[in-house]
């Protein structure tokens, strides 16, 4: 019986419902009879007395007026009955139906004004398997009422004047009828309904105290039992537990379930109570945060405790599945995939112990690749959880806290990871050496790249010697063409002439030397080498115009176009310009490989400590707690390992794969081992 929507309930094609009022808690409860071994009987024909129009049947009778039922607190009658009674082969009632007037199950209840109802005769067994509403003893014979009329009740309270009976009202909702549940032998009773305080609820009460409890989930220290007293709709318990379902207890009145909260009456030392139904645990964690969880269908018990102090002592069990995941605080970086085992421990000072468990997921930049089983524990002064991961057939065994600033998870590798560490040092400490070798490699290989930039792709030797001979074959060029005019009257004028057109090549072949045996590298430097090289390639050829004028008329015209480089030369010193512009390229990579190769130690160290260690000179620090601690308020993930005394930052590794964190792991270790910490 895993419902309490009664709207659902169908007996004798009716649906009953009723409504109890609210009793004071200052009730002083009868005395509580002695324990006499009660045992059920059936109902035979022999305790049956038809009284007024009676017809015989083929298998009973039909009565019109009375019928008189013997049982083992007396007498019974239902008057004002018509009634179809049968019973089986042995005389034993099988059924009966019909109206009636509902006789009172005790003398401790009255009726205020008769009730006439709709009547059914039907065992325990039965209706357990075919009606949903509270557990009855399958081994019993109960009436069952159906009817629509607002029913007034008194009920004993135990003490005298004004105050010996209390008043119950039960009203029938609008289009509605109202269920009652009797065995007369016992006697027990049990109604339901609804009512302006309580809404939806039901009540019932047994002398004999038997009415069945059968827990959904096991509980810490309870089973099944028998108790005096039943409750069915929404109810607190202990401030912090909110039932919608049934409760039954061993309180010697039921007046206390007819309040909205049934535990603000006195209860004793040696009270239980057992409920199932839907719940919502209500917590308050010192300093975090406000929980609820809820919790689809759930069983709990209630114990009272010896106290010294007049006031009750307790504590609360409750065992369930949650009913959904969103209630799930979002701060925290784990979540449920699926519903939750949940137990849970209240005490009646509003201490708790509260344990959800079941599979959980992270959410988390890193670490987060598997899901994990465990739990989260909750309690006024702490969260905690625990629990495994697994990377295919290695687990890890975790345990951490949630404060309100942080969640810390950490665990002590399993030995699998100690043994792929420990052989992972020497494969590590082989590829810093090989890290080392490409670091010096690429130094040099970056060195000479600039150098060779520098010389400008390898002409930077050769421009000397070729602006040498550029000048040289222009000083012969020009002596040479003199020498084919010396004697003549503009010897002179022409000899003035080429030297001064000789200036510009010798300037620019001169400004190419000086930009050639420049060592520096920067942007005026890289400037004035490529103005150069362009320069003397664009004069690879002397060429100038000499004219000779007597009184304004030209009397000589000399042409001078002279090769003072070959084409080869020049095409040299144009690809020389072309790739000025390569030396910072190859000076930045220069400074880029030297970084890296300073930042790396020498090859000589990891091969020190690689012999240390084959050697036994030096033994590795054991690895001892990883873990990580996320910010809540900042979403940083930090991850770490203890190896020996010193602790490792490992930044966003995944923690629970084998593979990264072996990686991070051995290279912590090397850090450690070449720094000599």
């Amino acid at each position: 019986m895993n419902s309490f929507n009664h709207n659902t309930i169908r007996l004798l094609a009716v649906c009953g419902l009723l409504a109890l009022a609210a009793c004071s808690d200052d009730a002083t409860a009868p005395e509580e009879p002695e324990n006499t071994g009660y045992q059920p009987r059936a109902f035979t024909r022999d305790d049956l007395a038809p009284e007024g129009v009676v017809v015989e049947t083929a298998d009973g009778y039909q009565v019109q007026g009375a019928l008189h039922v013997k049982t083992d607190e007396g007498e019974v009658s239902f008057v004002n009955a018509d009634l179809d009674v049968s019973f089986d082969e042995n005389g034993r009632v099988r059924n009966i139906t019909g109206t009636t007037e509902i006789p009172s199950p005790h003398e401790r209840i009255e009726f205020a004004n008769p009730v006439q109802a709709d009547i059914g005769f039907f065992s325990g067994k039965f209706l357990n398997e075919n009606r949903d509403f509270i557990l009855l003893k399958e081994d019993t014979d109960y009436f069952v009422f159906n009817f629509d009329v607002n029913l007034e009740m008194k009920i004993a309270t135990g003490e005298t004047g004004e105050d010996a009976t209390k008043p119950v009202t039960v009203r029938a909702p609008l289009g509605g009828q109202l269920l009652m549940i009797i065995d007369y032998n016992d006697p027990m009773y049990y109604v339901y309904g609804e009512q302006d305080l309580l809404g939806a609820a039901g009540m019932g009460w047994s002398l004999h105290a038997r009415i069945p409890f059968a827990p959904w989930h096991p509980v810490e220290g309870m089973g099944t039992f028998d108790g005096k007293n039943t409750r069915v709709g929404s109810f607190p318990i202990l401030k912090v537990i909110e039932v919608t379902g049934q409760m039954v207890d061993n309180n010697y009145t039921e007046l206390h379930l007819s309040e909205v909260d049934p535990f603000t009456s006195d209860l004793r030392t040696g009270y239980q109570s057992g409920y199932n139904g839907e719940m919502t645990l209500d917590l308050f964690l010192k300093e975090i945060v406000g929980v609820e969880i809820p919790i689809a269908e759930g069983s709990g018990g209630l114990w009272g405790e010896a106290s010294v102090q007049e006031i009750f002592q307790g504590h609360a069990y409750v065992s369930g599945l949650t009913s959904e995941l969103d209630w799930w605080p979002a701060f925290i970086p784990a979540a449920p995939v699926a519903s939750l085992r949940t137990s849970a421990f209240i005490r009646s000072d509003l201490d708790f112990d509260v344990t959800v468990a079941g599979e959980f997921g992270w959410n988390l930049a890193a670490g987060g690749g598997n899901a994990w089983t465990g739990y989260f524990n909750f309690a006024p002064e702490a969260l905690t959880l625990g629990g495994s991961v697994r990377d295919d057939d290695i687990v890890f065994d975790i345990e951490g806290s949630v404060t309100k600033e942080t969640t810390s998870v950490s665990t002590r590798p399993p030995q699998e990871i100690l043994d792929l560490v420990s052989a992972g040092v020497t494969g590590e400490l082989d590829d810093r050496i090989a890290e080392a070798e490409q670091a010096w490699n690429d130094l040099q290989e970056a060195t000479a790249d600039y150098e060779f930039e520098l010389s400008l792709r390898g002409l930077r030797s050769a421009l000397p010697d070729i602006v040498d001979t550029a000048k040289s074959s222009l000083t012969t060029a020009i002596a040479n063409e003199l020498e084919n005019h010396e004697g003549e009257p503009y010897y002179n004028q022409l000899r003035d002439h080429l030297h001064s057109a000789d200036n510009a090549y010798y300037t620019a072949l001169d400004r190419l030397k000086a930009a050639a045996l420049q060592i520096q590298d920067n942007d005026q430097t890289r400037a004035e080498i490529e103005a150069a090289l362009r320069g003397v390639a664009a004069k690879k050829i002397f060429t100038t115009t000499f004219v000779y004028r007597v009184a304004g008329i030209t009397i000589k015209t000399v042409n001078v176009s002279r090769r003072i480089m070959s084409d080869t030369q020049a095409n040299q010193i144009i690809t020389a310009a072309d790739n000025v512009r390569y030396i910072k390229e190859s000076w930045d990579r220069k400074i880029q490989m030297q970084q890296i190769y300073d930042a790396i130690p020498e090859r000589e160290i990891f091969e020190q400590v690689k012999d240390d260690i084959e050697n036994g000179v030096v033994v590795i620090d054991d690895l001892g707690e990883i873990g990580f601690v996320y910010g809540h308020d900042d979403h940083v993930f930090r991850a770490y390992a203890l190896v020996g005394d010193d602790r490792h930052e490992l930044g966003d590794v995944d923690l629970f794969s084998v593979v990264d964190l072996v990686e991070a792991v051995t290279s912590a270790i090397v850090d450690d081992l070449v720094s000599g910490d």
